[in-house]
């Protein structure tokens, strides 16, 4: 695993998967490493942890075995970048009905509350509180 130091410098969470992928010493660290991102919720950089996933594989003796644990973290990795995609999607239609909002404010008491709960429902859908 990577060593950690005064001088380790924080980074995003898929950068310092990418690093452990790819500095990874045994099959059994690899195992865990997918283990672990197919239970984590990853925000960004699926396509470079893929990458690194596929390049760390191809240099283990016998790949050709790794197959399904390849496709388990694919399909794994591919639909949190999709989860992702939408979040990020609701999340910028949010910030546009918020700068609607903010524009109708002097409006009627009726319609900012109309306003208010389109609001809350997708906001609650970008966090999953569905």
């Amino acid at each position: 695993m990577l060593p950690v130091t005064e001088n380790t410098k924080v980074r995003p969470f898929h950068e310092t998967v990418v690093e452990a992928i790819c500095h990874s010493q045994s099959p059994g660290e690899v195992v865990r490493l997918f283990q672990l991102l197919q239970n984590t919720r990853i925000l960004e950089g699926h396509n470079e942890i893929l990458a690194a996933a596929r390049e760390r594989v191809g240099k283990l003796e016998n790949s050709w075995k790794w197959n399904d644990e390849m496709a388990a973290l694919e399909k794994s990795l591919l639909a949190q970048r999709q989860a992702a995609t939408n979040r990020n999607a609701l999340l910028s239609h949010i910030k546009s009905e918020i700068g609607k909002l903010v524009e109708r404010l002097g409006g009627d008491r009726q319609s900012n509350l109309r306003e208010m709960v389109t609001l809350r429902a997708l906001l609650s859908r970008a966090l999953g509180e569905e």
